[in-house]
């Protein structure tokens, strides 16, 4: 098999490794992190060329363990939360920058999408080793 048809498969596999990276720490945080409720300040909309809009939030929390003001920001769906809305979250004690809202954004279109593509470039370099063996091209 030719070294661009194998290359073409293993960067179809990004996608779904970077996916599943952040899914899993997504998933640790709220795991074995801390719950607690926090205020949105402000929020700016984030919006792709021709993708959907993401609201990216300032939010702040207060650590339940020494009482310290946090600030942090994340992500969730356009319109979903307001400046002064109160959101529960997750958060490290050891990292309390990194926090994931309860109800926030989901990575499982970008799982499906990943899969598809896997999917569809298998075929592809199928498809094309076959008519490379074969020499109909």
């Amino acid at each position: 098999m030719p070294i661009i048809l194998i290359l073409l498969l293993v960067f179809s596999f990004i996608p779904l490794a970077i996916t599943l990276f952040r899914w899993r720490n997504h998933f640790l945080i709220r795991r074995r992190g801390i719950q607690t409720n926090g205020v949105v300040l402000s929020k700016h909309v984030l919006t792709m060329k021709r993708g959907r809009a993401v609201d990216n939030l300032h939010i702040e929390f207060r650590d339940t363990y020494t009482g310290q003001i946090h600030r942090s920001h994340a992500y969730a769906a356009f319109g979903k939360f307001k400046p002064g809305d109160q959101v529960t979250l997750h958060y490290l004690p050891n990292t309390p920058a990194k926090i994931v809202l309860t109800g926030g954004l989901s990575y499982v279109p970008m799982f499906i999408f990943s899969i598809l593509l896997i999917l569809f470039v298998i075929f592809a370099v199928y498809k094309l080793e076959e008519m490379i063996r074969t020499g109909d091209y």
